[in-house]
């Protein structure tokens, strides 16, 4: 009874996760059409770019943390076909939202992020 009650919650954090990175890159494809024209400085200064970034490596550290949990709980898996079937889709589930949030992330927001940057350490540098 323990091993179906430890996978609903494997499933509901899931779940959460799932909801939190669908509107999450619902708002991100909005924004990246919204500022898809605009310069790199533009992006950096004065739209939310920033807090999308933040929002972005936020969600993939939460994925990432979730699948090393979910390794790490890989030898106290049930000899049951179910929880071994739940935890490898929950780990493909997740894997999917992080490249989606890189995906969407990287165009053009990062790219205006590490422009931003690059310039500022030429500029710095140049200057010392």
């Amino acid at each position: 009874m323990k091993s179906r009650f430890h996978d609903w919650g494997k499933v509901s954090c899931f779940l959460l996760y799932s909801i939190i990175s669908a509107i999450y890159c619902h708002k991100l494809i909005g924004l990246n059409s919204e500022i898809k024209a605009k310069s790199y400085f533009f992006i950096v200064a004065e739209s939310p770019a920033i807090v999308y970034f933040f929002w972005a490596v936020g969600l993939v550290t939460v994925g990432l943390a979730f699948l090393a949990y979910l390794y790490a709980q890989r030898w106290q898996l049930s000899l049951r076909g179910s929880s071994v079937l739940v935890a490898i889709i929950i780990c493909l589930g997740t894997v999917v939202w992080i490249v989606r949030i890189i995906f969407l992330i990287q165009n053009p927001i990062l790219r205006a992020i590490l422009a931003v940057y690059i310039i500022g350490t030429v500029i710095t540098a140049s200057n010392n």
